[in-house]
Formats: structure tokens, sequence, C-alpha cells
């Protein structure tokens, strides 16, 4: 997801050099595809299977709508369904880490609120558009909510970085202690349960 993430940066970041269509459709298309795959990951993490079509679900639907001329040329309207995919999955990621709430482990809420607060902020972006004044595309870059929105991005992706590592490492943690408490073939409590 993190990979798919960088690869649209990049070409985000080439806007002006590289043709539209490949910082437009196929940047977008990659942010999709990338918030597909962090839901992908929590569904798997979860031992859920990771439906493909629901990873490139996002992407297609952008690929799709970049397809009607009208939407195309619409700043404003792109960005409100690029903040509203990458929201949904990150809602649907959140969920997918509420839903094994019967496992507790310490890192599991703070992942889920995590999630939540990113898509809010994702879908702040459109809003925040009505702080731009004249050629909105033109000027997005030198606008100073860009910034902010920039810097969300970061900190989401530095903490949830961390927070997936805490919770891969408390499911461990956990797994160790219950093969250490446990005997292997009966399952029944061995010594060191016992004197403890």
């Amino acid at each position: 997801a993190f990979t798919c993430g960088v690869a649209a940066l990049l070409l985000f970041a080439g806007r002006g050099v590289v043709p539209n269509w490949l910082s437009i459709l196929a940047g977008n298309a990659l942010v999709a595809a990338s918030y597909g795959l962090l839901w992908a990951g929590f569904r798997v993490f979860e031992n859920r299977p990771a439906p493909p079509g629901g990873v490139v679900a996002g992407a297609i639907v952008w690929l799709g709508a970049c397809g009607v001329p009208d939407f195309y040329k619409s700043f404003e309207t792109r960005v409100l369904l690029s903040s509203v995919i990458t929201a949904v999955y990150c809602g649907l990621a959140a969920r997918e880490v509420w839903l094994g709430r019967t496992e507790r482990l310490g890192s599991r809420l703070p992942v889920a609120a995590i999630l939540l607060l990113h898509g809010v902020a994702l879908l702040a972006r459109w809003p925040s558009l009505d702080l731009l004044g004249g050629p909105r595309e033109a000027t997005v870059f030198a606008a100073p909510w860009i910034v902010a929105h920039a810097f969300e991005g970061l900190v989401f992706t530095v903490a949830i970085s961390f927070l997936v590592l805490g919770l891969s490492k408390e499911r461990i943690e956990a797994q160790q202690r219950r093969l250490a408490s446990c005997d292997p073939l009966t399952g029944v409590l061995n010594r060191r349960s016992f004197v403890h």
C-alpha cells in the first residue's frame, strides 16, 4: 500500500512535467489502489479474505469517472470523488480493525481511530477548495491549506506504520504467552501456568 502511494506521490510531484493523464488519471488511480491495499491488508490481518475486486474498485471507479469529459474538466468534482474513494477505504479498514476487537490488542483502538480521523481529513479537502480564489486547479499547490493536508498525510503515514507494527507485535506476544502456558497436545494449562 505504501509503495503504491509513493508511486502516486511521484506522479503528483511531476505535475506540469509529466502529461496530465499520467499525473491526474494514473496518480489518483494509484492513490485509490494504495488505500484499497491498506484495507485488504487489515482484512488479511483479521484472517478474512481480501477480494481483489474490492482492492481495485476505487481505481476503476476513478478511471471510469475520468472517462466522462465533464467530470474530468471539473477540478472540484475530481477532488470530491478522490476524497470520497479514499475516505471510504479508510472507513472500511477501521471497520475491519474494530470487528476483530474480541482479540484484545492495545493498539487496536488507536489504529481504528487514526483511520477514521484520516478519512475525515480526506473528506475535508473538498470544502477546503472554497478557501482558494481564482482558477482553482492552477493555484491548488500554492494554497496554504494544502500544507495542512500534506502534514496530516505525513503524520498519518508515520503513525499508522508504527501502530500496525504495534498490532503485529502484540499479537505475536499473545501467541507466545499462550504457547508458553499451555500443553501443546492437550491444551491444558502447564506447570508454569499452574504456579503463576
